[in-house]
């Protein structure tokens, strides 16, 4: 599956959504890696200025991630992180992310 288009859909989608407030969007996980079946997911780190609920911005862009997967038949699942986190909250989770992501 070519995710090129699917990719840049999304980050189109989220930069009318947040602006300014978008830092950074990131495929992790086995797709980045390059070692991924064809059901697997597509994993993606929304990385925001700030904000209050992770609730709240999955609810902000779950239309987005509605439309993409009828259109392309996969649903991406996207994260929220902080920025201040992405930069310096030192977890095994956020330093794989950091280290696998590649930048969309």
């Amino acid at each position: 599956m070519d995710l090129r288009p699917i990719l840049e859909e999304l980050k189109e989608g989220l930069q009318q959504i947040y602006g300014e407030r978008l830092k950074g969007v990131y495929l992790f996980g086995s797709r980045a890696r390059g070692d991924s079946e064809e059901d697997s997911d597509i994993d993606i780190a929304v990385v925001l200025d700030d904000f209050e609920s992770e609730y709240r911005e999955g609810r902000s862009w779950s239309r987005l991630a509605s439309e993409i997967g009828l259109k392309y038949t996969c649903v991406p699942s996207l994260l929220a992180i902080r920025e201040a986190d992405w930069r310096a909250r030192d977890d095994s989770f956020l330093r794989n992310v950091r280290r696998e992501g590649v930048p969309v």
